[in-house]
């Protein structure tokens, strides 16, 4: 959730009920503060924490200049508690629809690991996909994997662009088109990263 800057709007503009993740040290007390002052407590809860697949104490990386760029990392001189988000919250008890943001520094396929039994209850997610952090690119071709298991659509939201994007049918994400979106990303150092939209049907 970073300090909240999309987390508070949406709590605000939707009235729903809302969950926030943040494991840094750093961003969680100014997020915990922001809720505090511009929320009703009876909206939100906040959970200092990595989402993961295991439920450990890890590495943690803070940017000293950029605080949107704070990762789980071995070469990182934190730690922080990482849990499985499966085990954080039951979604099956909660009011429908649901929607989900990740954002977490490539971390992505960490996340959906650890959320097998989450992911069927969640209507629409937004997800920062960054295949330019993933260890190997087994991680890499599995978090995809994933997205053809567990959603019946997607999109891409092109960067700066004002359109709304085209809606995809996931069965008609083919090999190539997967190859393509990671390619497109390793080419632009500076767009390292794409944001998707997936759809729950079911």
């Amino acid at each position: 959730a970073n300090i909240g800057l999309t987390f508070l709007p949406v709590i605000q503009k939707t009235e729903c009920y809302g969950y926030a993740f943040e494991a840094s040290p750093v961003n969680f007390p100014l997020l915990k503060q922001n809720c505090q002052r511009n929320l009703d407590k009876s909206n939100y809860s906040l959970h200092k924490v990595a989402v993961g697949n295991v439920s450990k104490e890890v590495h943690f990386s803070v940017d000293g200049v950029n605080f949107g760029d704070h990762r789980v990392s071995d070469l990182g001189k934190e730690t922080v508690m990482m849990n499985k988000f499966d085990e954080i919250i039951d979604l099956n008890a909660l009011k429908k629809p649901i929607v989900a943001k990740v954002d977490i520094q490539g971390s992505e396929a960490l996340f959906f690991e650890g959320a097998r039994s989450s992911l069927k209850h969640i209507k629409a997610m937004i997800v920062e996909y960054t295949p330019t952090e993933f260890p190997d690119n087994d991680k890499d071709d599995h978090f995809l994997s994933f997205l053809k298991g567990s959603f019946q659509k997607f999109s891409i939201i092109e960067h700066g662009s004002r359109k709304f994007p085209d809606i995809i049918q996931m069965d008609d994400l083919s090999a190539d088109k997967m190859q393509s979106i990671r390619e497109r990303i390793f080419k632009d150092n500076i767009k390292n990263h794409e944001n998707l939209i997936l759809i729950n049907e079911t």
